[in-house]
């Protein structure tokens, strides 16, 4: 994930870049370049903000938002309170566990709300959500994938101010560290099976 999030550029001191993480016990700040020049909200369910809060010392412009990324309310507060911010949301190991439908209505009102933001999260193929089982991560637990897709532009259609800007296909990532790894990128199932997609937030006008 750390060679696709964009850095935060040394000249930016007259911009103000919040970025929102949905997953609060990933302690991504320490890996952000120039991390203090920006502003940084950990949101995760009310567990794991408690636990956080007991094992990762948080910054001065840090913030933890204890609820679900589903709820509705806490997009708005943000865009209250930082209206002329410019917003990074990145989910990571998330989505892959919620319905379509649910998804759906997350990134159209990010993108109601945060004209030109960034939106930053990985998702698995249809295949590989249908094999939860298989996954070495889940192969003991109760959690199971509930979606995945194939059409990477399946966003653009949901909402007209979302726009695909990149695909990273993580297998491909990984092919200069094994060469097994390497030859089973080259199948479709395997080595698009996992990807990390980068979404802009257009303007846009709705016709009528």
């Amino acid at each position: 994930m750390e060679k696709v999030i964009p850095s935060i550029n040394d000249n930016i001191a007259d911009t103000l870049f919040i970025t929102v993480y949905m997953r609060a016990l990933d302690d991504r700040y320490s890996r952000v370049k120039n991390a203090s020049k920006a502003i940084f909200y950990e949101l995760d369910i009310p567990e794991c903000i408690q636990l956080r809060k007991q094992l990762i010392p948080t910054h001065p412009n840090q913030f933890l938002i204890s609820g679900s990324a589903f709820e509705p309310g806490w997009l708005e507060k943000l865009r209250e309170k930082h209206p002329d911010g410019n917003f990074i949301f990145i989910a990571e190991g998330v989505f892959m566990y919620f319905s379509e439908k649910e998804i759906s209505r997350l990134l159209c009102s990010i993108a109601d709300n945060f004209p030109n933001a960034r939106i930053i999260f990985d998702g698995l193929s249809e295949t590989l959500s249908r094999h939860s089982d298989k996954h070495d991560t889940l192969r003991n637990a109760k959690a199971v994938f509930a979606w995945g897709f194939d059409d990477n532009h399946i966003f653009e259609k949901w909402h007209p101010g979302l726009k695909l800007d990149k695909v990273f296909y993580i297998m491909h990532g990984m092919r200069k560290y094994s060469f097994p790894v390497r030859l089973i990128s080259y199948i479709p199932m395997f080595g698009k099976g996992s990807k990390i997609i980068l979404l802009s937030v257009r303007n846009f006008r709705i016709a009528g």
